[in-house]
């Protein structure tokens, strides 16, 4: 399919890995062009779990960070990305409404979260190639998560001392023992008589 660009300023010992581990991607979940759960997505049925019925978007979305952080990848990736968006708006009725089977040319029935997510986020991912899209932000280009090594390390302040129990704490405790103890006995004696 495609390999590493040595025109790219990219190290040629990432390159070779990464354009293999692509290729192997677009040619297991894209056989013809549009995206498929292997593992769950039969011609006939669909037995995929609810989590399975998100992994479509969740690949489109990595896919197309892809070709801002491996630009050298990033003709082969959008031609698939692009076909398999044309599946999932066919596989939406004109509400928005879609369903899983972008294959089908056609809406199926079946719907949820799963699948409204996959078809947002596989159209959602053309939007990468337009110029105000930014690749992923590091620490030196705006990102702004600190760290904080000392997190969790510091424990929390833990109210006073219990003030000390008095001749009244005692008493109070006695009294309701002695009801308690006297409603067990009262409850025992109740379910056990003829």
């Amino acid at each position: 399919m495609f390999g590493p660009d040595p025109q790219t300023n990219a190290s040629a010992k990432w390159q070779t890995p990464l354009a293999g581990l692509v290729n192997r991607t677009l040619d297991y979940f894209f056989p013809d062009g549009i995206i498929i759960e292997q593992t769950c997505e039969r011609p006939t049925t669909v037995m995929c779990n609810t989590d399975q019925l998100s992994f479509k978007g969740y690949m489109h979305r990595w896919l197309a960070t892809t070709t801002q952080l491996a630009p050298f990848l990033a003709d082969p990736i959008m031609a698939a990305l692009r076909s398999s968006a044309a599946g999932a708006a066919k596989s939406c009725n004109p509400d928005g409404t879609c369903c899983f089977r972008w294959t089908t040319g056609a809406y199926d029935g079946k719907t949820g979260a799963g699948q409204q997510m996959s078809a947002l986020a596989a159209l959602v991912s053309l939007l990468v190639t337009q110029e105000s899209v930014s690749g992923p932000l590091t620490e030196s280009s705006g990102g702004t998560s600190k760290a904080d090594r000392g997190a969790g390390n510091h424990a929390p302040a833990l109210p006073g001392a219990p003030p000390p129990i008095t001749m009244g704490d005692r008493v109070g405790a006695g009294i309701l023992t002695t009801f308690l103890v006297a409603s067990l006995l009262a409850g025992m004696w109740w379910m056990l008589r003829d």
